[in-house]
């Protein structure tokens, strides 16, 4: 079965994407509104995607009426029939990804794609490549010499697959497993540099690895202000190529007047700035 799993925090004030109101003119009410759109576009790909089951292990444990009042009581409450959701439990996020998979993981034949909720512009045919790989037993290596270079060792010994989506500086938007046994994620989060040690697990593990695109994940201002630039291009792309275009996030920055400007002269340095909505002057 194809079954998605996205790591959510509750949209609480103050509680949410900190990290974006340094050097930002965002208040802690612009940054939940975004915060809000992030999470409701990343549950439409999800939802738009060829997944089965969506999960969605939310944080803190006590928030589960906001949670449901965000996902089933909005626009989006036409997807409750896909949706199961349970709180994270654990004393890290390590402890929490490792007892979140045991939740969901009961079936040899489980093809698992893990989300969070900073990339509100993936592609549901992103997750669809993740899952396709996940279902594909694993193909003959090429042998040494040709395209694909020399065969990995203990490749007829393959216990399963792995796909991870970098976000850029060690960190991964996506991760899909198929495995028989368990895996146990303490010091893949919390350590530095997560694509490492995930990829020291598929190693010891003997898993398969696909590699997909780098995506944004939105933590800082720097991230930001590449989505901030990355959805102009998405919106006018999707005149002329079938792509999903993550309505949420494209009204929430409209309402909020964000828009990418150039700091001085001979710069490259870049910074947000808040327009009124009703002059039109922002980059969306």
């Amino acid at each position: 079965m194809h079954k998605l799993l996205i790591f959510a925090k509750s949209p609480i004030k103050g509680k949410v994407k900190t990290r974006l109101k340094k050097n930002t003119p965002l208040t802690d009410d612009n940054i939940l509104k975004l915060y809000t759109a992030f999470l409701k576009d990343t549950i439409v790909s999800a939802s738009l995607s060829n997944v089965q089951k969506i999960y969605i292990a939310y944080y803190p444990e006590d928030s589960e009426k906001l949670m449901h009042k965000t996902i089933f009581k909005s626009t989006i409450r036409n997807l409750k029939s896909k949706i199961k959701m349970f709180p994270q439990s654990g004393n890290d996020f390590d402890d929490r990804v490792t007892n979140a998979i045991k939740e969901i993981h009961n079936d040899i034949r489980d093809n698992i794609v893990i989300l969070g909720s900073d990339s509100p512009h993936i592609q549901p045919a992103i997750i669809n490549r993740a899952f396709r790989f996940l279902s594909t037993p694993p193909i003959h290596p090429l042998q040494k010499g040709g395209k694909g270079g020399g065969s990995p060792e203990g490749w007829g010994n393959l216990k399963g697959s792995m796909v991870l989506g970098p976000s850029g500086e060690g960190g991964v938007y996506l991760i899909g497993l198929r495995y028989e046994g368990k895996i146990n994620f303490k010091g893949v989060f919390i350590a530095k540099n997560e694509s490492d040690n995930l990829l020291k697990i598929a190693r010891r593990k003997k898993l398969s690895l696909l590699l997909l695109e780098e995506l944004t994940d939105v933590d800082v201002k720097s991230d930001l202000i590449t989505l901030i630039s990355n959805l102009s291009m998405i919106k006018y792309s999707s005149h002329y190529t079938k792509i999903h275009l993550p309505q949420y996030t494209l009204n929430a920055i409209k309402r909020l007047g964000l828009t990418v400007t150039r700091k001085g002269n001979g710069t490259r340095e870049k910074y947000l700035i808040k327009a009124k909505s009703k002059s039109g002057f922002c980059g969306i």
